[in-house]
């Protein structure tokens, strides 16, 4: 049995050995064909960051009679975004991102204010400077402005206001979003 055990061994051996010659010698022919993929380009260093990254916006105190019904708004108010950008990027916005606190309209849920009591039927809605509603999590409903520049700081100009979802509740309002800065 030894003997047609190291016969087949072998066998295997010389079959391994002529299939192995024969991806080297194909390999040989494919390497010699001259056939060639050439890329070019230019890197250029385009980047924009954030000055402050950690912004507090206070929206103004209002009356519940302001949010009495569902789609009224009130107390809208300006924030700023300052950025510094690194080339010319040409445009550029913040990318608000939807989250936990983030619902299918894309406005802003509000956090539990305990101890104090948090309102019910309100939530935060964001606009681009020129007032037209940002949906949390769209970036195509965020206007990107013209950049200033290299070096330049530039301000991202957004406003934030209550949105009622139905008739307001008093209470303490907080809300937050997460951003990152855009180059579209």
């Amino acid at each position: 049995m030894s003997a047609v055990f190291s016969r087949g061994r072998g066998v295997v051996a010389r079959l391994f050995g002529v299939a192995l010659a024969v991806l080297l010698v194909a390999s040989a022919g494919a390497a010699s064909d001259d056939v060639h993929i050439r890329f070019s380009g230019r890197y250029v260093p385009l980047s924009c960051h954030v000055r402050d990254a950690s912004i507090d916006v206070f929206l103004p105190t209002m009356s519940v009679q302001s949010l009495g019904s569902p789609g009224d708004v009130a107390g809208a108010t300006r924030f700023d975004i300052p950025i510094e950008c690194e080339g010319t990027p040409g445009t550029v916005r913040a990318s608000f991102e939807a989250g936990p606190y983030v619902d299918a309209s894309g406005r802003l849920n509000l956090l539990d204010a305990s101890p104090a009591a948090t309102p019910r039927e309100v939530q935060i809605e964001l606009l681009n400077a020129d007032g037209s509603i940002i949906r949390v999590g769209d970036k195509s409903t965020v206007k990107a402005v013209a950049s200033t520049g290299s070096g330049a700081v530039q301000n991202l100009t957004y406003f934030a206001r209550y949105y009622a979802t139905g008739a307001a509740t008093p209470g303490v309002v907080k809300a937050y979003v997460t951003y990152t800065i855009d180059i579209p």
